[in-house]
């Protein structure tokens, strides 16, 4: 999977059932994407929050060649969207105090940040999951071959795919021609109470679930 910003719980949901997880982090970056932003709640309404990055003239840069822009203040913009909307949260500080770990850091690729939150996230909940990063292998490869290289050269049987991949991976017969079961993981998110909303909102950031629920997020996984 791509190293996204502050990722729903579904991506955790993927890294606890995996023995490896590895991190596609040299692919295409896709502007205004999960790479770079996430959605959180606001007086009963989704909204985004965006890491900005330097893109223009940078087309077809790959996710681990991203920079962070620092001429927009959007660490203190954010700090405070999480003040206003989550301070009265039950585990408000627990929460604040992941953010403000990885904030306090000033790195300089897009990746790093977002590998750095989510192995926090991993440490408070207890995820003790192997990781990698796609670009140790060095390989050319793309699409469903790229997942079969990766696969192979870390002794996989087994791949977990996200429910959404099924149309073009059912198409593919890569993974039946290659001996490894491809199994998908149709994951929903189980409602949890969210402060001041009536109607459970999903797909939010996974700390959402943090400021509600601090480590019993993990139930929820």
């Amino acid at each position: 999977m791509q190293p996204t910003f502050m990722p729903w719980t579904g991506y955790f949901h993927m890294i606890k059932n995996s023995d490896l997880f590895i991190f596609l982090d040299d692919v295409q970056f896709n502007k205004r994407s999960w790479q770079q932003r996430n959605k959180f709640l606001q007086l009963q309404k989704e909204i985004y929050l965006t890491v900005p990055v330097n893109s223009k003239g940078k087309f077809n840069q790959k996710i681990n060649n991203v920079k962070i822009n620092y001429e927009q203040k959007w660490k203190d913009k954010h700090l405070k969207v999480f003040e206003y909307n989550y301070k009265k949260h039950p585990f408000f500080n627990e929460g604040f105090n992941l953010i403000t770990t990885a904030y306090n850091k000033d790195f300089n690729d897009l990746y790093k940040l977002n590998i750095f939150l989510i192995d926090l996230v991993k440490e408070y909940l207890s995820i003790k999951v192997e990781t990698k990063l796609s670009s140790q292998f060095n390989m050319t490869s793309t699409k469903s071959d790229r997942i079969i290289d990766l696969l192979k050269a870390n002794g996989a049987t087994k791949y977990l795919s996200p429910n959404g991949s099924k149309d073009y991976l059912d198409e593919d017969k890569v993974f039946e021609e290659n001996n490894i079961e491809l199994q998908y993981l149709d994951y929903k998110c189980l409602p949890y109470q969210q402060l001041n909303n009536k109607k459970f909102i999903s797909h939010l950031s996974i700390m959402d679930a943090i400021f509600n629920l601090g480590a019993k997020t993990k139930e929820v996984l």
